[in-house]
Formats: C-alpha cells, structure tokens, sequence
C-alpha cells in the first residue's frame, strides 16, 4: 500500500473518532457540539495541508523517478509556492538538465565514433562476452572477406594473445598486420582486434628505396647513351665504304645494345612513375578478348592451344588501360613458361566467371611451373626466375592490381599455373 493511502486511511479513522465524540456533545450541550464541528473542519484542513506539504513532495519524487527511468529528460516542474516543494523542484530540474546534457554529449560522441570507426582506414572487430564477433567496421569486412575468398577461417587469427600482434599474408602480396586487445565492459573483458594494411606501406617504402636509385640510372645512361649512339652513327657513316667490315658489324652491335639498355632503364622508370588508375566502369570481357587475339599468332607459331572460357559481359570499375597491361603481362609470362616447358601439348586457359558480385579472372597454363620454395618471392622487385628476366613484369602487375583494391594471387597446382584476379562487379547504372 501506498503511503498516500496509508495517511489517508489513518486520518480518516482517526477523525471518525473524533466525529463519534463530537455526536455524543450534542445531546449534552449544543455550544460544544458546535465548536468540535469547527473543530473537526479544521483538522481536516489541516490534514490535507499537511498532505500536501509532506505527501505531495513524495508523490512528485516518485514521478520524476518513473520519467528517470524511462529515460524522458524533458519532464520539467513549476514552482508551487511551497519553499520546500521549490527547493525541491529547482534541486529536479537541474539534474534533468545535467541527465539531458549528458546524454545529448554521449549520443554526439558515440555518432562520431560510429563515423570515425566506419570511415578509418584500420579494420576494426570487436567479440562479445562469448567470443563472437559483434561488430565489424567497413576495412575490417574487406579483411574477412579477403580471408574467406582464400580459404581461410577467422577462427586462425583469434587465437592471437591479447597485446600481441601477428602479420598475415592473404593473397599473393597483400600483408596485414592484426593486433589483440581488450577493455573492460560492464566489468567482464571484451576483446576487440585492430587491423593495419601493411601493403600500401611497404610499397610506398619500397618505391622509395629504390625509386632514387633508377632515377639516377636513368638520367646518367640517357645523358652518356645519347652522345654514344650519335658518335657510333657517325662512325658507321664513315665506314659505309665496307672498308673495315667487322669494326662496322661491331659499332652495329654496340648501337643495339646501347638502345636495349636504353629500354631496360625505361621500363624501370615506367615502374617508378606508374600512374594512380583513372575508374571507369568497363567490361573486363572485352580486355581479355582483345589481348587473347593479339597473342593468338605467337601462340600458333608455338603450337600452344588457347582457350578463352568467357560467357558473358562483366562490368567492373577499372582503369581499362592499366589492367589491359596487367593482361598482356600476365599472359606473355603463361606463353613463355610453356614455351619453355618444351612440351607437345602446351595449353593456356583464359577464363571468366561471375559469383554473386564478385568476378573472378584467372589466366592459367601448363608450362614450367612455379617452385613453391620462391611463391613468396615472385612479386619482389627485380627478383626474376627467367635468365634474361629484368624482375618488372611481375612487380608492375602487383603495384597496378593493389592500386586497384582488388586481391590477387599466383599459384601452382596439379601441373597448372594459375594467376586469380577477384574484382567486384560495378553497381554503376551507365557504362563510359
């Protein structure tokens, strides 16, 4: 029972009482049946103000406290002219200010983690008490998704001791490097992981180291190749009489080798200044249809079957003119590993395949092979497995496909080599 109630009840059983002796005063004398009349009227006034200095307050606590706990810091009180009851309300309204305040400052700073959580480039991902991941910002489903497409599980990366950190290879040349931490929550432990893309890194650091180094080459053997070449012409032109044969033969042969190293240096240079891509939505069908014809006379010459398994269009957001060169790459290295494979039934397979939103392009062949013992080290810069190899190629097509986002790997398997593009399939309505 309520103590409202409770007051009530005994003021009315108490004034009950005092009604029964006021009745019994008037068969003895009518003055004092008139005066305990008065008497009981203003008890009960006195009742109901003492209600509403003692009972009231208690009532307008126990509503504040209802509005408290559903939450509603707009619930304001207006004096009633009572100093008690005033204090009391002005003591209320400060505090739901300060509630309002507060939780107006909370919402702001928990929108702008959500936001800064969702639009920072380190994947975040955070367990609940039993383990299970709760949350998952956009960089961090990259990361899984790029986990899951190879094969992997993330039950392989959970096991990570909390404060340690572990760096994983996904693909064929995007490294991450994953950390475990915890914080206390309702005090019980949560872990949560962070996620660093090292690719971008050590790319950039990479280039720079040896992005000096070329520039330098570049610019001492064109200066020194230029003032050569123009001497060995004019001497060419002064022995064009086949007066010294062989001396003629031999500035012929140094003229071409000055402008092969003259191409050896531009290629390296062209890995340095290589261009950020320019998006556009493109069907990637079109780009292996195309380089498949312009290789299909070497590959005839060479006795070598190609195959183009290509169904339909597929649009993807690209940069057509730097993945047609990643094509081109990756199809002269499949040609020339069987070609040097030396067999009888040489075969390249080009294939497109659409799953969900994802595109897959995978370039195969049959040829040598590649040794798992140097996997991890075909994508290194100048790093070439080919005698005559410059270790471009390769390096060109890894800094192109990550400056795309798209994940990428090469593998040998069962006698096929195989080079696997994933990109995502575009949602632009309109094509270039």
């Amino acid at each position: 029972m309520s103590l409202k109630w409770r007051y009530w009840i005994s003021i009315g059983l108490l004034h009950s009482v005092l009604a029964f002796l006021v009745y019994q005063l008037l068969f003895e004398s009518a003055l004092f049946f008139i005066l305990g009349e008065v008497f009981l009227l203003v008890s009960l006034a006195f009742s109901y103000s003492v209600y509403r200095r003692l009972i009231a307050p208690v009532e307008f606590i126990s509503a504040g406290v209802d509005a408290i706990k559903s939450e509603d810091f707009q619930v304001k009180y207006l004096h009633v002219g009572s100093k008690e009851m005033d204090q009391l309300i002005d003591t209320y309204n400060k505090m739901i200010d300060h509630l309002r305040s507060e939780r107006v400052k909370n919402s702001e700073q928990h929108f702008f983690l959500e936001k800064l959580i969702d639009k920072i480039p380190t994947g975040i991902i955070l367990l609940d008490f039993d383990g299970e991941i709760s949350l998952v910002n956009p960089a961090a489903r990259l990361f899984l998704d790029q986990v899951l497409k190879e094969g992997h599980t993330w039950i392989e990366f959970q096991d990570i001791p909390v404060h340690e950190s572990k760096v994983v290879t996904i693909g064929s040349a995007r490294k991450f490097k994953v950390e475990s931490s915890s914080f206390l929550h309702m005090g019980f432990k949560r872990q949560f992981f962070i996620i660093h893309d090292l690719t971008s890194e050590l790319l950039r650091s990479e280039k720079e180291s040896y992005g000096k180094v070329i520039r330098m080459m570049a610019h001492e053997v064109n200066n020194t190749i230029g003032p050569v070449n123009s001497i060995m012409d004019s001497a060419m032109e002064y022995l064009n009489g086949e007066r010294d044969q062989p001396f003629h033969e031999g500035l012929q042969i140094a003229r071409e080798r000055n402008d092969q190293l003259n191409t050896f240096m531009k290629n390296f240079a062209d890995l340095v200044r290589l261009p950020r891509p320019a998006l556009v939505r493109y069907d990637i069908s079109t780009i292996c249809r195309e380089v498949a014809t312009l290789y299909r006379p070497l590959l005839k010459d060479n006795d070598i079957s190609l195959e183009v398994m290509i169904k339909e269009e597929a649009f993807v957001d690209i940069d057509p003119v730097l993945i047609r060169q990643v094509c081109i790459n990756i199809l002269k290295n499949a040609i020339e590993a069987v070609i040097e494979s030396g067999r009888d039934d040489g075969q390249v397979i080009v294939s497109l395949r659409k799953q969900d939103n994802s595109v897959w392009l995978e370039i195969k062949d049959n040829g040598v092979g590649l040794d798992p013992a140097i996997e991890d080290q075909v994508f290194t810069p100048f790093f070439s497995t080919k005698q005559h190899g410059q270790g471009i190629g390769l390096t060109l097509i890894r800094d192109i496909l990550i400056n795309h986002g798209v994940a990428f790997k090469l593998h040998s398997q069962d006698g096929w080599t195989s080079f696997e593009i994933l990109f995502q399939e575009s949602e632009s309505a309109e094509s270039p």
